[in-house]
């Protein structure tokens, strides 16, 4: 019997990036499952500036370059590296986009003086797209991908509305695992607009928790 395949996405993975419990949490549960023999997990996470490629030898792939995506009805063209979770065989492919993400701080979500970035639900919606699109990128297709708290959250939208009637997608189902309850889980609908779906609730901002609980198939 083939291994059960697992794309696990999160916004922060220690110790490559950490503001809160969600690090820690993606290192020490994708090291569990990939010590099974009967699981293949992999991860993704964006490609922050701070991220030091040298410490952690980030390796470009030749395959993962140059990576067509289609957002906010533009073309970006993106690459993927790959590294391993220090002391740990987990492989991650960092998504890498020097517009969205190359000049955040490690605080990711605010500047140092508590500012909250207004863009923050635009960066993350790209790399809820981006995730997708490049799945064929790497010619493998996960039987669940495991999306981990509201920088994840529209995944299991853009499964259900966009990308079910392709093949390649067709069987990959979706999990949602909430880490945190504050503000950031509200989007406008501009992000939405931005990749073109629906949100379950009206209003100018959408709990995000919300969408993913109601496309999500657990």
């Amino acid at each position: 019997m083939p291994p059960l395949k697992l794309y696990y996405l999160a916004a922060e993975v220690a110790p490559f990036s950490e503001t809160y419990q969600l690090a820690s949490f993606s290192r020490k549960f994708t090291n569990r499952l990939n010590l099974k023999t009967d699981v293949d997990i992999r991860v993704s996470q964006p490609k922050y500036g701070f991220v030091s490629e040298r410490k952690y030898i980030l390796r470009e792939v030749i395959r993962l370059k140059d990576i067509p995506v289609i957002f906010n009805n533009e073309k970006h063209i993106i690459n993927m590296k790959s590294a391993f979770i220090p002391e740990t065989r987990v492989q991650v492919y960092f998504i890498e986009n020097n517009s969205l993400y190359k000049k955040l701080p490690d605080l990711i979500y605010k500047a140092r003086n508590g500012r909250v970035f207004s863009d923050i639900d635009a960066r993350f919606s790209f790399f809820n797209k981006a995730a997708l699109d490049t799945l064929q990128s790497l010619f493998w297709a996960p039987d669940i991908i495991i999306c981990n708290d509201w920088q994840t959250s529209l995944v299991p939208t853009l499964l259900k509305e966009q990308f079910a009637g392709k093949d390649f997608y067709s069987n990959i189902k979706s999990v949602y695992m909430i880490h945190s309850i504050n503000n950031y889980r509200k989007f406008s609908i501009s992000a939405y607009n931005m990749l073109d779906i629906e949100p379950s609730q009206s209003g100018r901002q959408i709990d995000n928790h919300i969408q993913a609980m109601e496309h999500a198939d657990l």
